[in-house]
């Protein structure tokens, strides 16, 4: 039997001048030693805009007959291989690895996920389907690609402005999750949070990770549950349902 083809695509730019943070680098090494798969890891440097990097990244893993596409932002990186992730949601169309995209501490919620839940979310052991998830570290399959025109990626300006100003929360990854949903495919996140270096500080609240003690002291004295795993959210929202019924 031949093995599956991935395509990882790594997206880096000036914004970060270039630079591959050394745990993703670890991580490229251990995915394109995987012998369950064929893996191919490639980057992408100076794409822009971003939603044109994005399409390049499906228009490599088409041409090159993949069947899956995992897109890593240079910033993310991962505590184990990802590609255990994909093993485990290969029937999977759309699996985002969330990541933390915010912190306010006076926020009603001050942990912000790089996703928006569902009213009923559909939850399969870690994975969980969601409204729309950001595209830092994502799987897609060759089944989208091939079930959705291109552009797969567009950034979304607002009508009425003579200077592009984007619509809130309708960037390349939320509108091509909404497009997705709506050509039938599922978005779904995977409960572990994974690291994002541009937010180092959002990322280690999140995740228990070198500032923990400190972060859950803070956090304790302010009154706030620190969560260990993104699905808190999920949890919450499926322990009400269930109450409900």
């Amino acid at each position: 039997m031949s093995k599956l083809r991935v395509l990882v695509t790594v997206l880096s730019s000036i914004e970060r001048t270039g630079w591959v943070n050394p745990f993703l680098a670890q991580n490229l090494i251990t995915m394109s030693h995987d012998m369950r798969y064929h893996v191919a890891v490639e980057m992408v440097v100076d794409k822009f805009p971003v939603d044109y990097a994005r399409n390049v990244c499906i228009s490599m893993a088409r041409e090159r007959k993949s069947e899956f596409l995992l897109m890593i932002d240079c910033d993310q990186s991962f505590e184990s291989n990802p590609l255990d992730i994909l093993s485990d949601g290969l029937e999977k169309d759309i699996i985002s690895l969330p990541c933390m995209q915010g912190y306010s501490p006076s926020a009603e919620h001050p942990f912000i996920p790089n996703f928006r839940v569902l009213d009923h979310p559909e939850v399969d052991g870690a994975f969980c389907t969601v409204k729309k998830a950001g595209t830092g570290s994502m799987f897609i399959s060759h089944r989208v690609w091939e079930g959705m025109r291109g552009p797969w990626f567009r950034w979304t300006y607002l009508e009425s402005s003579e200077l592009h100003e984007s619509v809130p929360n309708a960037g390349e990854d939320f509108d091509f999750c909404e497009r997705a949903r709506s050509a039938g495919f599922k978005v779904w996140v995977h409960s572990r949070a994974i690291s994002h270096w541009k937010t180092s500080e959002v990322t280690r609240l999140g995740m228990y990770t070198k500032a923990s003690q400190d972060i859950a002291r803070i956090a304790g004295q302010a009154g706030i549950a620190m969560p260990n795993a993104v699905n808190w959210i999920v949890r919450e929202k499926v322990a009400a349902e269930g109450a409900g019924r």
